[in-house]
């Protein structure tokens, strides 16, 4: 494993076969400041697997936090170990990885085989499902249900890419995604300049639904031509909620990436069933028919034996965040 620049780093891994949205720079320079930022890639002659990963101190711990993997072709149980092995030597007292790569027996093998191991708790889902966009797409009772009624709606369908977004836009898709996590008490949600970075790069778009020239839902899309897209971000207004808005507006994303880019493959984001109110957003996303997939998902390497336990009880009852 080697720490390279971002240029090296990107210049590298163009073409790559998997190259997940968290991997890109204006995604990772959304959620960190860019100096925060590491690159690495394998010390093999033709490189095969690398990621960035951001720096942060919590409570003096030294950490290392890594959103997914770029692989060149497929994995193979020893390209991770080694990798993964040269960055628990760097120095952190934490290395927390989640990969969004679909699972794979040979990376569970290879990170167990670096130390790695499941944490104590898990706090993201590893459960998506992936729709077929080369076939017809088809849903159940409720989507047809909403989609008839939001038909007759008088609603109508705009998407935004990094050449047709305007500040305008930007601003009202604020407005609603405030007033949405205000409304239902969300923590998580981007502000105006994150957005703006992500819409100045041509893997994400802003897909909106309108009514009589008010915004009313949208969607902040991966996007990436001929081979996969995937929902980020939603919001919707309560009068969103009236017409099903949210209903059109995937179906219409779906339909653009299909028809418009040659995508195959359109994600519906990570899915949480649960009992208690995030059941809601798992009913509406496995409402279209597809294949439920897993993805690698979370992993840790602690340099002592009691931080993990300390860990999971800092994000669940300090940081106050939601198990799954």
């Amino acid at each position: 494993m080697q720490e390279v620049s971002k240029n090296i780093f990107y210049q590298e891994i163009e073409g790559w076969a998997w190259v997940s949205h968290t991997q890109l720079d204006t995604w990772c320079r959304s959620l960190v400041p860019e100096d925060t930022l590491h690159y690495f890639l394998d010390e093999t002659s033709v490189h095969a697997i690398g990621c960035v990963g951001f720096e942060k101190r919590k409570a003096g711990l030294k950490m290392l936090i890594i959103h997914g993997e770029c692989i060149r072709e497929n994995i193979q149980h020893s390209m991770v170990k080694d990798f993964y092995a040269n960055i628990a030597e760097l120095g952190f007292d934490i290395i927390e990885i989640n990969s969004d790569s679909v699972y794979n027996p040979e990376y569970e093998i290879g990170m167990r085989e670096a130390g790695l191991l499941r944490p104590v708790g898990l706090f993201s889902t590893t459960l998506s499902k992936w729709i077929d966009l080369t076939n017809s797409i088809t849903y159940d009772k409720n989507w047809k249900r909403n989609l008839k009624k939001a038909e007759h709606s008088n609603l109508s369908f705009q998407l935004y890419d990094n050449q047709t977004i305007t500040d305008d836009i930007i601003a009202a898709y604020i407005r609603i995604q405030q007033e949405m996590t205000t409304r239902k008490g969300f923590s998580e949600n981007l502000n105006e300049k994150q957005l703006r970075l992500l819409l100045s790069d041509c893997h994400f778009v802003l897909g909106t639904i309108w009514h009589e020239n008010n915004l009313v839902s949208g969607m902040v899309a991966f996007i990436e031509d001929g081979k996969r897209s995937m929902s980020l971000y939603s919001a919707s207004s309560l009068e969103g909620r009236k017409y099903s808005a949210s209903y059109l507006l995937r179906l219409e994303v779906m339909r653009y990436a299909a028809q418009q880019r040659n995508i195959p493959i359109f994600d519906m984001g990570r899915l949480s069933p649960a009992k208690h109110a995030k059941n809601d957003i798992y009913l509406f996303k496995n409402g279209i028919d597809g294949s439920h997939v897993q993805y690698n998902g979370e992993w840790l390497w602690c340099k002592q034996k009691w931080m993990p336990l300390v860990l999971y009880f800092m994000k669940k009852y300090i940081w106050k965040r939601v198990q799954v």
